[in-house]
């Protein structure tokens, strides 16, 4: 079995378009789409806006981002 894989934009239409594929014409293929996993910076980006909000909690103002990353680590380790 032989894999492609590609990244496209969904379209206004709601569409995608998939051109250029490497099989033979009139090849049944099945096709899967997911969502694209954001990039990596992307999900940095997202991290350090939570961050911002948390500590502008009134309750938590003080909290530093190696504190709020050292609690993560603790609960990820204990489960």
């Amino acid at each position: 079995m032989q894999a492609y894989k590609t990244y496209v934009t969904i379209e206004p239409s709601r569409q995608i378009v998939l051109k250029d594929l490497p099989f033979a014409p009139g090849s049944q293929v099945e096709i899967v789409v997911i969502e694209a996993a954001p990039e990596s910076e992307q999900i940095l980006q997202q991290w350090q806006e939570s961050n911002t909000r948390i500590r502008a909690l009134a309750t938590v103002e003080n909290i530093t981002e190696e504190e709020i990353q050292a609690e993560i680590d603790a609960c990820r380790s204990t489960g």
